[in-house]
């Protein structure tokens, strides 16, 4: 059965260039499929990690802002100067976070572009196949 099929395939690539037409087209159909996926995915992705980050940076400002309103409130002057430095310290963790965050859109980017242009070199060289497949026949 197997020898058969080897038989009609090669047949068919050898004297029919219809068949390396949607031999080609099909593989680019699944090029382009999985390259529309391959960007959804990235674009998932770099959209859930930025979310994350918005959020975890909102609630840890949040709580410790609330903590350090507590501590000021119910604290002598040795307690004020502590929340202070709290505060300084969530400070220097959002900006740090911020940053991170800002960073990471641009290399999510990157990925994607790079990607992009990858997949748009191997849909070149299979647009190319049938016109070499044809100039050999």
């Amino acid at each position: 059965m197997l020898h058969t099929l080897s038989i009609v395939y090669y047949y068919y690539y050898c004297y029919s260039s219809t068949f390396a037409i949607l031999a080609t087209l099909t593989v680019l159909t699944i090029l382009a499929v999985l390259t529309i996926l391959a960007v959804l995915i990235i674009l998932a992705a770099s959209a859930v990690l930025i979310i994350l980050a918005v959020l975890v940076i909102l609630a840890t400002s949040a709580v410790l802002t609330i903590l350090a309103v507590l501590v000021v409130l119910a604290a002598s002057a040795v307690l004020t100067i502590l929340a202070v430095l709290v505060v300084l310290a969530t400070s220097a963790i959002l900006s740090t976070l911020t940053t991170l965050t800002i960073l990471a859109v641009p290399a999510v980017l990157a990925i994607a572009i790079i990607n992009l242009i990858v997949n748009s070199l191997a849909i070149r060289l299979f647009l190319a196949l049938p016109l070499l497949l044809l100039l050999s026949l």
